[in-house]
């Protein structure tokens, strides 16, 4: 009976470090696995990330077309109004030269 016994608690000794051993195993393989899903996580991470910098390169590229697009349109209306402004000028000119020879003309009568 006692050789029995001391053969079982040599068995419970060997499974209960068997025991220890899957235990620790199964922690580290937990571990791993949660590193892994962590990794996939980061991975996807940085694809977001590399996602967000394309899109906002792109954004940035398209404001600076809008802004040459309005600084051009601004300078197009800039010259358009001297155009008019000269065009005014001339015509007034026009005016007071018709008006200075009708009168030369009526004056001559």
């Amino acid at each position: 009976l006692n050789a029995t016994n001391a053969l079982l608690a040599a068995e419970v000794e060997e499974l209960t470090a068997a025991n220890a051993a899957l235990l620790a195993d199964g922690t580290a393989a937990e571990l791993n696995a949660t590193n892994a899903l962590l990794a996939a996580r980061l991975d996807g991470s940085d694809a977001k990330l590399k996602d967000l910098n394309e899109s906002n390169a792109r954004l940035t590229n398209l404001f600076e077309e809008v802004c040459d697009g309005q600084e051009k349109a601004e300078g197009e209306l800039r010259a358009a109004i001297d155009r008019l402004g000269e065009e005014k000028r001339a015509r007034e000119a026009l005016g007071l030269s018709l008006k200075e020879a009708r009168g030369e003309r009526d004056g001559a009568k």
